[in-house]
């Protein structure tokens, strides 16, 4: 099966697709990125044990489907309409095609995940650009969940850092810090990055320069009427206030906290119980404020665990992150996997763009930006993910993805149903003969030019 798919994606789209001993070698002729991991140069099919289909999804949707479980990996892609145009049509060859070894094509059950890889080619993100995208991410990652299907909120394949963070805990720049420390103690001094110091201490990084500061009680400047003229490409369909975001788990927010996570909590203190009242997260403002005081991306990235939330900065929580031989990039984990192209792109972009206005913004806008996301957290009728879609500069993307949601259009994540998203066009087919299909999520790694 795997070879099939890698010989359909080479012979009908024309794409390079990596076998499975090429990890060392580079394709000199890649059109994607110069520089970095060979390993990402190309198109992979690897598997995925992970990528199973439930026992009660089989019996009820599934009953005769034979599937091998994937995973389908982009190359280190720009961030561009060329490459977008590319993963268009490697994901119209794999669910259009005469090959019966495919049908009845890509099954997506609800432990599937798309995860977005966001970097910067072959270089690294700064600590400067790694603590204005933790901003950027808390503030607005629970007006994303509003875009997730019921199955995928506040599940462990990708809670909101908003609610589940030790930045959500509570925790500070200091403990951050002391948290790198550890890190960098357990290392080879030879592996050090030679600007952490020899002796680990993260005392010796500068403070943000020049000092940015978050007002939480600034004014919220902007009218809806001004932002509707300022986006042509998107018209309202849906009221604010429609889309519930994911519901803060009194449970969850318990097991992970970093006194549980780090296996250093009190095992006579119980679990609380399901109707136990909400605990409060960290406010915007403050974390916000926390953030900036992180004096490294590692430090900043530790404050963003534990890793498996919905935008995960793992990949840069070591101290000598810089050395580290796979991807130094942020993951978002949100979404559902998908085979829509549109949705896949849409998202893609939504992801990308959030990043770039973290980085690239002045920092009087972005604290703007923030301001609407906390206005959102006490009045949702006030301002909600198109919104903010809209002021990133992603009307377009909003546009599609709204008219998913009206439409429930068959095979989107954002269709906002119960049920995984391929299970309508299953039904449809009827699963009457067992057949071989593929079963997996899908990861992108996109590079902002």
């Amino acid at each position: 099966m795997f070879d099939e798919i890698r010989r359909t994606l080479a012979n009908n789209v024309g794409v390079y697709v990596n076998e499975p001993d090429d990890e060392t070698k580079v394709n000199v002729h890649s059109i994607h990125t110069a520089g970095g991991n060979p390993l990402y140069y190309g198109w992979r099919v690897v598997d995925e044990s992970t990528a199973t289909i439930p026992v009660d999804e089989k019996q009820s949707y599934y009953p005769k489907v034979k599937y091998v479980p994937l995973e389908l990996l982009t190359p280190a892609m720009e961030f561009n309409k060329k490459n977008l145009d590319e993963i268009t049509a490697v994901y119209r060859c794999l669910t259009i095609t005469d090959n019966p070894a495919f049908r009845p094509g890509p099954l997506t059950p609800t432990t599937c995940g798309f995860h977005v890889h966001v970097g910067v080619g072959a270089g690294a993100f700064s600590a400067h650009q790694v603590r204005r995208i933790a901003c950027a991410a808390y503030a607005t990652g629970r007006l994303f969940t509003q875009l997730l299907p019921r199955h995928r909120k506040g599940t462990f394949h990708g809670r909101t850092n908003r609610y589940y963070s030790f930045l959500a805990h509570g925790q500070d720049a200091d403990d951050a810090c002391q948290q790198v420390r550890m890190l960098a103690q357990n290392r080879d001094p030879k592996d050090r990055d030679a600007n952490f110091g020899v002796d680990g201490g993260v005392d010796e990084f500068p403070l943000p320069e020049p000092a940015e500061t978050y007002v939480s009680d600034g004014p919220l400047e902007f009218s809806w009427e001004q932002e509707k003229s300022e986006a042509p490409l998107f018209t309202r369909k849906l009221q604010r206030g429609s889309l519930p975001c994911e519901d803060l788990s009194a449970r969850s927010f318990f097991y992970t906290s970093p006194a549980q996570v780090t296996l250093t909590a009190d095992w006579n203190v119980p679990s609380p119980s399901d109707d136990a009242p909400a605990p409060s997260p960290t406010s915007i403002a403050d974390a916000v404020d926390a953030v900036m005081r992180c004096p490294s991306a590692a430090a900043v990235a530790n404050l963003m665990r534990p890793g498996r939330l919905g935008v995960s900065f793992s990949n840069l929580a070591s101290p000598v992150w810089e050395w580290m031989p796979l991807k130094p990039t942020i993951e978002f984990r949100q979404l559902p996997s998908t085979f829509n192209a549109d949705a896949a792109c849409a998202w893609i972009g939504a992801m990308a763009q959030l990043c770039r206005v973290a980085i690239d913004w002045p920092w009087e806008d972005l604290a703007t930006l923030l301001r609407r996301c906390a206005r959102a957290d006490t009045d949702p009728h006030a301002y909600d993910v198109f919104d903010l879609l809209v002021d990133m500069g992603c009307a377009e993307q909003a546009a599609v993805i709204q008219d998913m949601i009206v439409n429930k259009t068959a095979g989107s994540p954002f269709a906002r149903l119960d049920e995984p998203e391929d299970r309508g066009q299953q039904r449809e087919t009827g699963g009457a003969d067992p057949s071989s299909s593929t079963s997996g999520g899908g990861n992108d790694t996109i590079n902002l030019p």
